[in-house]
């Protein structure tokens, strides 16, 4: 899975593409507000996560593949923020919205001009979702097992076979001549 990085004086959580990581500000566990955004930030960037090129989309969505103020950032923006409201109702884990106000009304004239726009972008979202689902119960599944497997080594006091046992010692260098003709 996608590491969670919790740092102090980290004002907002981001998705960082080139350590496929999401960093995190630390939350006060005292204050339910905190707790709120920092849910619905992780949430967007498990999304954007899911996004990044070659995991639900070729290509990815938000910031991979547009250029700032193109409409299809502002699209993929959207498709982020569905996915992100779409988790966010499966999981019960709370949902703030990050769209402003003038984003709100370019989507809005977007959709009146061609409402298949807004199919698409549902379609590009649920797309999204399911990667994340289908890889949160891969993640889980994969989890319990290793849990399975510490557990089967706890119990057993047994040496590991021989065949188990890395060898020190390096392979020898094998020379390769190609025949030509």
């Amino acid at each position: 899975g996608i590491a969670v990085i919790k740092e102090n004086g980290l004002q907002k959580a981001f998705y960082s593409v080139v350590h496929d990581e999401i960093h995190a500000p630390m939350v006060d566990n005292d204050d339910e507000k905190s707790k709120k955004e920092y849910c619905s930030a992780i949430l967007r960037n498990v999304v954007r996560a899911a996004g990044a090129p070659n995991r639900a989309f070729a290509k990815g969505t938000e910031g991979f593949a547009d250029k700032p103020g193109s409409l299809s950032k502002l699209k993929n923006k959207f498709v982020t923020e569905l996915a992100t409201m779409q988790l966010a109702m499966r999981t019960g884990l709370s949902y703030e919205p990050s769209l402003t106000a003038l984003e709100s009304k370019q989507l809005a004239g977007l959709i009146e001009k061609g409402p298949h726009n807004l199919v698409a972008m549902a379609n590009q979202s649920t797309r999204i979702v399911a990667y994340v689902t289908i890889n949160s119960k891969a993640a889980e599944k994969n989890k319990e097992m290793d849990t399975n497997k510490t557990a089967e080594v706890k119990r057993t006091d047994e040496k590991p076979p021989k065949k188990c046992i890395v060898s020190k010692k390096r392979p020898k260098k094998v020379k390769t001549v190609s025949a030509t003709r």
